[in-house]
């Protein structure tokens, strides 16, 4: 009963600082933000997920995690040279995004003078099989 009581009382005091809370946004408000939009291909994760959401190890070869090595396969806002590889950088936070290796995405990324380039699953990253998103965000860029 102890136990019960105790695990009880975490849960009604628990922080609700560790959670991820975003602002209902769209394609078309995250481009206008980000200071670059670019397509681009995970090469590399410079961090691994090692364990699932239920907390049981991963084999390797870990294939996600959150600080990928992205190269830039077109840039469709700001200047960023089209085949550089950046590193988009974590804020070990609930927001940040998680990117699996060798899958192509469609990036709004923020400049961070500390940290360099950023995102978050708040902005709607989404991958390039994303047929919808992709055309809007190719519209966008043409304007």
């Amino acid at each position: 009963m102890k136990i019960f009581l105790l695990s009880l009382a975490s849960l009604c005091c628990a922080s609700a600082a560790n959670a991820c809370s975003c602002a209902t946004t769209t394609i078309q408000e995250n481009f206008k933000k980000a200071d670059y939009v670019v397509k681009g291909q995970v090469v590399s994760l410079a961090d691994t997920v090692q364990m699932d959401l239920y907390s049981n190890p991963v084999r390797p070869p870990f294939r996600y995690g959150y600080i990928p090595h992205l190269r830039v396969e077109k840039v469709l806002k700001g200047r960023i040279k089209r085949g550089k590889t950046i590193r988009v950088a974590s804020y070990s936070s609930m927001c940040d995004f998680y990117f699996g290796l060798g899958l192509s995405y469609v990036v709004f990324l923020f400049k961070d003078s500390k940290a360099g380039f950023t995102t978050s699953v708040c902005v709607l990253n989404f991958l390039q099989t994303d047929k919808e998103s992709l055309a809007v965000i190719e519209g966008l860029s043409r304007k």
